[in-house]
């Protein structure tokens, strides 16, 4: 994390306007994605490396042709929702950290839903990370802050020129023009620790000396990553956001940015967007759903092998080869290209509170088929979203009652998990603990814990911190690590009553006010992974 490491009042105050929960390695967005395996995943990853190390264009070459040995300005990965692509864009954001590529990281997601519109931190957040990676970089954006405390409140467009090329074209005449030779001949007549100024002036070198080894190099440092583009909020946002990126990848010809998006290949308003924009701005990478499909094969083979073997000091009768190919082929075909179908089941089975054999074939008991027979006895289409949808609504329904006196009757626990769901989407609360939960219910200490503890497959909920950890809380373990959900696809889910049933979660009208803004987007209505945003009850 790179929040509060770098000093100052306006600096301060452009983290105050930042989203840190939206970096690449937050706490919260860390918490919710697995580490990918390396065997899975990994012709995509390849393409999109192969992208970023691509030369810079040659200035005279016509940008409507296509090379594989130049670079467009933006590229998209694209997928169906639930494909992986999150896990992706994270791990190209940690290689692209490590090898000191990656300027800035934004994941937007549903949990910034309840607070703030994502859409108006996206500029801020890329400047304050920018400030950090970017040496020297600090002072002027905190110069351009203190000259107009009011750029908050102005258009992204004009932001993105005051926080992020302004500075960076201050700070490449500041490391290159007279002031840096002054600094160098002061420098080499004082000692540095012999006085602050003397002392600040080593260090003001030292980072314009830096910068100027970035700026040679700033094809291949100049690295954006943002995901989930389809989860900023409205669809006039998300329209505003696309096209920020494409202008400002186009619009500095001595700092290019390069942007790494993410969004399902049916969204239609930014597929849309995309088409209008003249040839040559993108590239893409389209995750092949037969190739996901034996990607999430191997993904379940291994992590079954990896519970077994974690398991195997238990008193369990593991059978040869458990669970078995055609276990296996059947969550395949159910789940289809879904990572997230197979990962709640793994997550579900090795919960580390029951026999993954028994929990395994009492899932798979309550699970549909591929395909069932209407009542007339012809075979329907057993759809993509269909199985996720009959997992979530098993998940949500299991329960394992508890030996106690004052145990929460079956009814009542379903109950109390549909209200606590509601408090969790909708109360503009963040809560980082179970406890706070029951106060915020004026429930009985504990009732939240057996409401909640079956449900880890779909939630995630921050782990209490040892006293005896012997590690002090961070401001980040403080602030931004929440109960929520692990996948968008779950909010989805809940908000669609055809969906979600006796689990339904009506959307308040103030919340349809805020979020949607009343504006329903044309075409978006069918598209599973958005439907929330064009959803009107």
């Amino acid at each position: 994390m790179v929040v509060a490491t770098l000093g100052g009042d306006a600096m301060a105050t452009l983290l105050l306007h930042s989203s840190p929960n939206a970096f690449h390695n937050s706490p919260t967005i860390s918490s919710l994605h697995l580490p990918i395996r390396p065997i899975t995943r990994q012709g995509a990853i390849d393409q999109v490396n192969k992208w970023i190390t691509s030369p810079r264009p040659s200035p005279f070459q016509d940008i409507g042709v296509r090379t594989a040995a130049r670079s467009t300005p933006i590229h998209w990965l694209s997928g169906t929702p639930g494909s992986g692509k999150s896990t992706i864009q994270l791990q190209l954001s940690n290689c692209c950290q490590q090898e000191n590529r990656l300027l800035a990281s934004f994941v937007f997601s549903a949990n910034m839903i309840a607070t703030h519109e994502s859409q108006k931190r996206f500029v801020p957040s890329l400047a304050y990370q920018l400030a950090y990676n970017v040496p020297g970089l600090h002072r002027f954006i905190s110069a351009a802050i203190e000259n107009d405390p009011e750029i908050f409140c102005k258009p992204p467009v004009q932001q993105m020129i005051s926080l992020v090329f302004h500075p960076l074209e201050n700070c490449l005449k500041n490391s290159t023009g007279w002031t840096f030779w002054r600094r160098a001949f002061k420098a080499s007549l004082f000692p540095r620790d012999k006085l602050l100024a003397i002392s600040d002036t080593s260090l003001q070198l030292e980072e314009s000396t830096a910068f100027r080894k970035l700026y040679g190099e700033w094809w291949n440092r100049n690295i954006i990553v943002v995901d989930a583009l389809d989860e900023c909020v409205g669809p006039r946002e998300q329209q505003a956001v696309a096209r920020l990126m494409f202008w400002a990848s186009r619009h500095s010809a001595k700092f290019p940015l390069r942007f790494i998006i993410s969004a399902p290949s049916e969204h239609k308003i930014i597929r849309n967007l995309f088409r209008e924009c003249r040839g040559g701005m993108l590239s893409y990478t389209r995750l092949n759903d037969s190739v996901t499909r034996s990607h999430v094969r191997v993904y379940l083979e291994a992590e079954f092998a990896r519970i077994r073997e974690s398991r195997k000091t238990d008193q369990i009768l593991w059978e040869e080869g458990w669970p078995g190919r055609k276990t296996v082929d059947r969550i395949v075909s159910v789940g289809g290209s879904l990572f997230i179908y197979a990962s709640v089941i793994i997550s579900f089975v090795n919960n580390g509170t029951g026999d993954p054999i028994e929990l395994l074939d009492l899932l798979l008991s309550s699970l549909p088929d591929r395909a069932r027979p209407t009542n007339g006895g012809a075979s329907v289409t057993y759809t993509q979203f269909a199985g996720l949808d009959a997992l979530y609504m098993f998940i949500l329904h299991y329960h394992r009652p508890a030996n106690r006196p004052d145990a929460i009757q079956e009814d009542g626990v379903f109950s109390l998990r549909k209200r606590i769901l509601h408090a969790i989407m909708f109360s503009g609360r963040d809560f980082r603990s179970l406890t706070e939960l029951d106060g915020y219910l004026t429930l009985q200490p504990g009732f939240a814990e057996v409401a909640l503890r079956d449900l880890s497959p779909i939630i995630f909920i921050p782990p209490l911190a040892s006293p005896f950890s012997g590690s002090r809380a961070t401001p980040s373990d403080s602030v931004w690590k929440k109960i929520w959900f692990r996948h968008k696809s779950v909010w989805d889910f809940l908000v669609t009553k055809e969906r979600s049933g006796d689990f339904y979660q009506s959307v308040p009208e103030a919340q349809i006010t805020r979020i949607q803004k009343l504006e329903a987007a044309v075409g978006m209505e069918n598209v599973p992974d958005s439907k929330f945003w064009a959803y009107v009850e």
